[in-house]
């Protein structure tokens, strides 16, 4: 969350009165100020993530590391970061005694696919492109 627009969100939360406290995690340093967010260089594809939000009774995690971006961009990799980073993340949130009670995932329109039929605006029921021939929609539809 350090980095692009989920360090824009991190710090516009920090500065939120109705927030209590924000926790940005990233594996690099954030570019920019936080602002009263707080930063951990953390990999959230470890279980130190879970034990993160059991010790700080975290209850609302949103993860914008998802890469939406780019369709030509190394398939495995993409695969590695936006699905099993998910699973591992989610896997380390889950539990009976884990405080989080909201997840909030990055995604992206390229689930839908791009045609002239979809309609103008998107519902949750709209089909998703899970046939695409771009294993990275795929890939996103799977999160």
């Amino acid at each position: 969350m350090g980095r692009g627009w989920g360090g824009v969100l991190g710090r516009g939360l920090g500065e939120d009165p109705a927030v209590g406290e924000v926790v940005a995690i990233d594996t690099s340093d954030p570019p920019h100020d936080l602002g009263d967010a707080d930063f951990l260089k953390l990999d959230i594809r470890h279980s130190l993530v879970g034990k993160l939000v059991r010790a700080v009774g975290i209850d609302t995690v949103v993860h914008t590391q998802t890469t939406i971006d780019s369709l030509d961009r190394d398939a495995r990799r993409a695969h590695e970061t936006n699905v099993i980073g998910c699973l591992n993340l989610l896997a380390g949130l889950a539990g009976d005694d884990t405080p989080v009670r909201r997840v909030v995932l990055k995604s992206s329109a390229h689930v839908y696919g791009s045609s002239h039929r979809l309609p103008r605006h998107l519902k949750e029921e709209q089909r998703l492109e899970a046939d695409s021939t771009h294993s990275f929609v795929r890939d996103i539809v799977e999160t």
